[in-house]
């Protein structure tokens, strides 16, 4: 059993490694806008790189900035923004990747397995359960079948709860959960595009895969959550396919985010 305890913690320690190789090459990416940004603040309001002193002096007005100067700096801020997002959200889908990961299920059933009488007793429960849930089937009848119908149906009377209620007694794998949410979701899209965003996001939290990943950041654009959309969609795999319509819609999202990124940067530097 100590051997198959130390595999499973090498395992883990792999993917904290990773983990952290992921976030110190993003935190390096943001402090070198960030030393950027404080150069040209210091050029711009002398070696103590005091802007409040500088905004409050005299008559209060900010002092004289070039245009070239002042959208060099907002492209800075505007980038730290972007940065910023594509961290959080990237920390986040490699968490949810390393939880549903099959391999790392296991990992951890064994090391469970290894380090408690109890723990090597449920083992075969454990494998079982985590066996069922990765397993791609159809969805049953007792759901409505390919369409969800059923789901939908229940969703309109009794909401997320009733949902909860149906999904929990049938064996499902996490597949058919997340189809099921998706279904729900596409049902909403006219009503309530918030509520669209949390059923959606369930799926994606469920089975986080590039077609989740792509939908998800899509409603999430339609809502007006820019940060976050262009963050998703930036992380997905570069031979992720988009139809004709989707290429324009992502590109309406970049422009849009990139848009507003520059206005929170322009609103920082008029705040400060």
């Amino acid at each position: 059993m100590s051997k198959v305890s130390s595999c499973g913690e090498q395992v883990l320690e792999q993917e904290r490694e990773a983990q952290i190789k992921l976030l110190s090459d993003e935190n390096r990416l943001l402090f070198d806008h960030l030393e950027l940004l404080q150069r040209e603040l210091v050029c711009v309001l002398g070696d103590d790189g005091n802007i409040y002193a500088a905004v409050s002096h005299g008559t209060g007005a900010k002092p004289a900035v070039s245009e070239d100067v002042l959208d060099y700096l907002f492209e800075a801020l505007a980038e730290n923004i972007r940065c910023q997002a594509l961290v959080e959200v990237q920390t986040h889908l490699f968490f949810l990747k390393s939880q549903r990961a099959l391999e790392n299920q296991l990992g951890r059933i064994l090391i469970d397995a290894a380090g408690s009488v109890s723990g090597f007793i449920s083992a075969p429960v454990s494998l079982w359960r985590a066996w069922r849930q990765n397993r791609n089937t159809s969805a049953p009848k007792t759901l409505g079948g390919k369409s969800f119908e059923r789901v939908v149906q229940v969703y309109a009377s009794g909401g997320q709860a009733a949902v909860e209620t149906l999904l929990s007694h049938v064996p499902l794998s996490l597949s058919i959960q997340a189809s099921a949410w998706t279904a729900v979701a596409r049902s909403q899209l006219q009503v309530d595009s918030k509520v669209v965003i949390n059923l959606a996001r369930r799926a994606y939290e469920l089975e986080p895969l590039p077609f989740r990943q792509k939908w998800l950041a899509f409603r999430l654009y339609e809502a007006g959550e820019l940060l976050e959309a262009e963050a998703l969609i930036s992380l997905l795999p570069e031979d992720m396919v988009f139809s004709e319509s989707e290429e324009q819609q992502m590109l309406s999202l970049k422009n849009a985010a990139q848009q507003y990124r520059f206005d929170q940067a322009r609103q920082m530097y008029e705040t400060t």
